[in-house]
C-alpha cells in the first residue's frame, strides 16, 4: 500500500472544523453517527461492519444544498463542520457525487453552491442507458478518486429504471501508528467468533504505554496516529458474547465517557490483522432514523436543485475498506498524518511484564476518531477477521 503522492493535483483536500469547545454529547453528528451505526448492526449480527459516518453526513450534505421544506429538516439531522485548509496535518479525499438523470436540468445556483461549498460538482447522466453503461461510469469515477482501491462500487442490479438521482459515497483513508508494530512480534493465534468457533490468525503485539480503560464489562485501548490528532479506539467486551450489549447501547456519552477516564497504563496488546470490505445501501437505516422524505418521489422536496418537486434520492449506496497492520491503518476514509510522538514505548527502555493484558481474541468495536471534535470517522466491528 503505497503513501498518496503530494503533487497529485486533482485531489480536493478537505480537513474538519476542530473546535476544542465540541465534545459528543452536544455533537448531533455524533448522535446521528451512533443511531445509524445501531440500526444497521440490529439488522446483522454475524457478519463484519464497517461505515464512514463522516463521509456519510458529508454525502448527505450535498443533498441537503438542494433539499427543501422538511426534506431539508430530516437531512440537517445529520450535519457535519468542516472548512478547506491549503496544508492540514491529514487529507480527506472524498469520493461523494450525486448522480442525476439528464431529463432534470439544474439550478446554475446549485451547482455553484455545490462547487463553492463541497468542492463537488453533480453529475447529469442519461438514466435511460442500460445499467452496465451507468455502473462502468459510476464505478470508473470512484476508482479514479480513490486511486483503484475502490472497484465495482455499484452493480447493475442496483440501477433501477424508476431511479432519478443516486448518492455515491466513498473516502479514501491512510496514517500511520506513532510507532509501528514490529513485523518480528506478529503471529498466528486463535480468535473466537461470537459463534464460538475458533480460527488461527496473525495476531500483531506490542508491550508500550497505551490509554487504556477497564471496568467489569470491557476495555477500551486508544492508539493515536502520527500528531495525535486522530486515534483509533478498540472497545473489547470482556467475553465473546458482549459485543451486542455494546453496541445496544451505543450513544455519544458513552464514547465520552470512556475517552474521559483513559489513563496511561502499561500494558500487553494482542491485535489481529484484519481487512474489512462492506458494501451497503442505506436507505433503509436512513428510513430507520426518521430520514423518509428524500427517498419519496411524492414527499421529496429537492426545490433547490431544480426549481421544481419532480426529484428525489433513488439509493445511498456507501463502500467502506479498512485495514489493520503492523504500520497503521488503510481505508476508504481519508487521513495521512505525521508529526510528533505521543505516549508509546520506548524500544531503546524495554518494559517490565505489563500490568495488563487487552488480547482482542474476540468480536470487538473500533472507532476511528477527531479527538478534539469528537467526530467519528470510522466505526465498525470485527466478528471474524479475513
Amino acid at each position: 500500500m503505497n503513501w498518496l503522492g503530494d503533487s497529485i493535483s486533482w485531489v480536493f483536500v478537505l480537513a474538519l472544523l476542530f473546535s476544542k469547545v465540541a465534545v459528543a454529547v452536544t455533537n448531533p453528528g455524533a448522535e446521528f453517527s451512533c443511531r445509524l451505526f445501531r440500526t444497521l448492526t440490529e439488522a446483522q449480527t454475524a457478519g463484519n461492519l464497517v461505515i464512514s459516518p463522516f463521509g456519510i453526513r458529508m454525502g448527505l450534505g450535498m443533498t441537503a444544498l438542494g433539499a427543501r421544506g422538511r426534506t431539508f429538516r430530516q437531512l440537517g439531522r445529520a450535519p457535519e463542520l468542516w472548512t478547506h485548509k491549503k496544508e492540514p496535518s491529514y487529507k480527506l479525499l472524498l469520493a461523494n457525487r450525486l448522480w442525476i438523470d439528464m431529463k432534470f436540468p439544474l439550478l446554475e445556483t446549485y451547482i455553484e453552491a455545490s462547487e463553492r461549498t463541497l468542492g463537488v460538482k453533480p453529475w447529469m447522466m442519461d438514466f435511460s442507458q442500460a445499467p452496465d453503461f451507468m455502473a462502468e461510469r459510476v464505478n470508473g469515477w470512484v476508482a479514479e478518486r480513490t486511486l483503484g482501491k475502490i472497484r465495482n462500487f455499484l452493480t447493475e442490479s442496483s440501477i433501477e429504471s424508476h431511479l432519478n438521482m443516486i448518492l455515491s459515497s466513498a473516502v479514501y483513508f491512510k496514517a500511520d501508528w506513532t510507532t509501528a508494530f514490529q513485523h518480528s512480534q506478529t503471529g498466528e493465534a486463535k480468535f473466537k467468533s461470537i459463534l464460538g468457533e475458533s480460527s488461527k490468525i496473525h495476531f500483531v503485539h506490542k508491550t508500550g504505554n497505551f490509554l487504556h480503560f477497564k471496568d467489569d464489562s470491557i476495555q477500551v485501548l486508544e492508539m493515536p496516529f502520527l500528531d495525535g490528532e486522530i486515534a483509533m479506539d478498540l472497545i473489547l467486551p470482556n467475553t465473546n458474547l458482549g459485543l451486542s450489549q455494546v453496541e445496544a447501547n451505543l450513544k455519544p456519552e458513552n464514547i465520552e465517557f470512556w475517552v474521559n477516564h483513559l489513563t496511561l497504563t502499561e500494558v500487553n496488546v494482542s491485535i489481529p490483522k484484519f481487512e474489512l470490505d462492506a458494501n451497503v445501501d442505506l436507505g433503509e437505516g436512513l428510513r430507520a432514523l426518521g430520514i423518509n422524505d428524500p427517498f419519496n418521489a411524492q414527499l421529496a422536496d429537492f426545490s433547490g436543485m431544480t426549481g421544481k418537486k419532480n426529484l428525489s434520492l433513488g439509493r445511498m449506496i456507501h463502500k467502506a475498506v479498512i485495514a489493520f497492520t503492523e504500520e497503521g491503518t488503510e481505508a476508504l476514509l481519508g487521513t495521512s498524518v505525521t508529526g510528533r510522538l505521543l505516549a508509546s514505548a520506548n524500544p531503546q527502555d524495554p518494559l517490565e511484564k505489563a500490568k495488563v493484558s487487552f488480547n482482542a481474541d474476540h468480536p470487538f468495536l473500533f472507532l476511528v476518531r477527531h479527538r478534539g471534535t469528537s467526530s467519528l470517522l470510522f466505526m465498525g466491528h470485527l466478528m471474524q477477521p479475513t
